[in-house]
């Protein structure tokens, strides 16, 4: 099998050692984030917190405090723009204590890519592989870049080496789950979040998910089962007007997608938008991913290879929407970034 390379090479930076205590600490704290849940980012930040209190220059856990941060807004547990914010500002620290911390440097690219500037995010991640091309935090944002940008098998290919280099990570599962839920190799993802779910049974998202890939698989009753079990309220709202929708239940659809629009108009309107493309209704998608564009939503950072938006991939006003956000296949093409598979 293919090892991925990345084409850019350089000295790996020497990270400043810190007190053993605040260093256990740390590393619990990265361990409990990675749970998803909303109980674990609050365990997660406390232990962080307490990490700054004993080396408040250790640039790790500032880079864990953004991280936390751009997950809870991811989560709906913090606005859009009050988490990543706060990343942005979080990971800006971590560079003023140590400029080579490449982790910090790719923070940013995800942070610039969510931010709709593939642009600046190609060059975070540069300077991030750069620094240190086998550093696995930069090498996930790495993968999820490469799948923002469209290029699907690459992206697939990094996030499987990831998984072999540490088949207990949570975060390398989950988002080994996603690539492959847009490659659409659908039982493949379910596996991938089966094995999520095995490691954190409360587990934020990895239900919806299975849900997602379900209703691809044209298998609505299982997607609702899934989505009743979804441990996140916001992510469970957006799964259930597509789930009823799905199983023909109009009035309940119907129900559900009022209680999401009432409750997440500004933390989801790109959600909201592929619902009603789920739906059928390429007027309201649109009405809503004008939307995503006002609140500035992360999501719009996928929507080049979101399967949900299939239906409405015909409608003549798509395209010139992909081209106004910068993500028509032609512009993403131009954006320079390199990743090489060497033959074995």
């Amino acid at each position: 099998m293919k090892q991925l390379k990345v084409t850019l090479l350089g000295a790996k930076p020497t990270v400043r050692e810190t007190d053993p205590k605040a260093y256990t600490l740390y590393l619990q704290a990265v361990q409990i984030g990675r749970q998803g849940t909303p109980e674990a980012f609050t365990q997660s930040d406390a232990l962080l917190k307490q990490v700054l209190e004993i080396d408040p220059r250790y640039a790790p856990a500032w880079h864990g405090r953004a991280k936390n941060f751009r997950d809870e807004a991811n989560m709906g547990l913090l606005p859009n723009s009050e988490g990543y914010a706060r990343a942005r500002a979080a990971e800006e620290k971590a560079l003023a204590l140590d400029p080579n911390y490449a982790p910090a440097h790719s923070g940013l690219g995800r942070i610039a890519m969510t931010s709709n500037d593939f642009v600046s995010a190609a060059k975070h991640f540069k300077r991030a592989l750069a620094l240190d091309p086998n550093d696995l935090v930069v090498l996930k944002d790495v993968g999820t870049f490469l799948q923002s940008l469209g290029r699907l098998q690459e992206a697939l290919a990094l996030k499987e080496v990831l998984v072999r280099r540490d088949p207990v990570n949570l975060e390398a599962l989950y988002n080994l789950g996603m690539v492959r839920l847009y490659s659409r190799q659908f039982d493949a993802a379910i596996a991938s979040y089966r094995s999520v779910l095995s490691l954190s049974p409360g587990n934020g998202l990895a239900h919806y998910q299975i849900c997602e890939a379900m209703l691809h698989k044209g298998d609505a009753p299982a997607a609702l089962a899934e989505i009743e079990q979804e441990k996140s309220e916001a992510w469970r709202l957006i799964g259930l007007p597509m789930a009823y929708h799905a199983l023909g239940r109009k009035t309940e659809s119907d129900a559900a997608l009022a209680t999401l629009t009432a409750k997440n108009e500004r933390w989801g309107p790109y959600n909201i938008a592929y619902v009603y493309a789920f739906r059928g209704e390429p007027d309201k998608a649109f009405e809503w991913l004008a939307k995503a564009v006002q609140y500035q939503d992360p999501g719009l950072s996928h929507i080049a290879v979101e399967n949900l938006f299939d239906k409405i991939h015909s409608d003549p006003r798509w395209l010139p929407f992909l081209r106004k956000i910068g993500r028509a296949p032609e512009q993403l093409a131009k954006i320079q970034f390199k990743v090489t598979l060497p033959r074995q």
